[in-house]
C-alpha cells in the first residue's frame, strides 16, 4: 500500500508499543523491551487513551444493542466523530497543558538525577551503561557483570524479582564494588 502511496511510508517505519497502564500488566523485560516510556522518541502520554474512548463510546451500549447492525454502525460512527470533534476543539488546550506539565516534569526529572548522581557518587556514564543493561536483560535474559558472569541465576537464587531494576542495578553495582 505504501508503494502506491507515499504519503504513508512513514507507517511502515512505526515500532508497537504497549501503553503505559498495560505494560504494568507485562513482566518486567516486556515493559522494557515493548513500553510506551522505554521507548526511544515517544512522548509522554495520559497511559490509556484507548481505555478514555471506549469510555465515551460505552454510553450508547444500552441503547445500541437493540438497534439493527447498521443503525448500530452509524450510532457508533457518530459517537466517534463527536469525540475526535471534540478532541480538535480543545487540542489547542490540551497540548499547551501537556508541555507545561512536560516541561515542569523534565526539569524535576533532572533535578533528581542529580541529586541521585551525587548520593550515589556516579556519573552520567555510569547511569547510561545501566540503561544498556537493562535494555540487554531485557533483549536477551541475560545480565552480566564486568567479568562477563550472567547475574541473573544469582539474583533468582536469592529471591529477587526484577520489577525494581533501579534496586537490582545498585546491588549488582555494590557488589562490583566490594572486590
Amino acid at each position: 500500500m505504501a508503494a502506491k502511496l507515499p504519503e504513508l511510508q512513514p507507517l511502515t517505519e512505526m515500532k508497537p508499543f504497549l501503553s503505559v497502564m498495560h505494560a504494568k500488566a507485562h513482566t518486567g523485560k516486556c515493559e522494557v523491551k515493548w513500553g510506551g516510556r522505554s521507548q526511544e522518541g515517544a512522548g509522554n502520554t495520559v497511559g490509556e487513551e484507548v481505555e478514555q474512548v471506549n469510555s465515551f463510546l460505552s454510553r450508547a451500549a444500552l441503547t445500541t444493542k437493540y438497534m439493527t447492525k447498521s443503525a448500530r454502525a452509524d450510532m457508533i460512527t457518530v459517537l466517534a466523530m463527536q469525540w475526535n470533534h471534540r478532541k480538535v476543539e480543545n487540542l489547542h488546550k490540551t497540548l499547551s497543558k501537556r508541555f507545561v506539565k512536560t516541561t515542569q516534569r523534565a526539569q524535576t526529572e533532572v533535578d533528581n538525577l542529580e541529586s541521585l548522581k551525587q548520593e550515589l557518587n556516579i556519573s552520567l556514564e555510569d547511569t547510561e551503561q545501566w540503561v544498556l543493561e537493562v535494555k540487554q536483560w531485557a533483549a536477551t535474559g541475560m545480565l552480566y557483570d564486568h567479568c562477563g558472569i550472567d547475574l541473573v541465576p544469582y539474583f533468582q537464587t536469592f529471591g529477587f524479582m526484577f520489577y525494581d531494576y533501579t534496586l537490582l542495578f545498585l546491588f549488582s553495582r555494590e557488589t562490583w564494588s566490594l572486590e
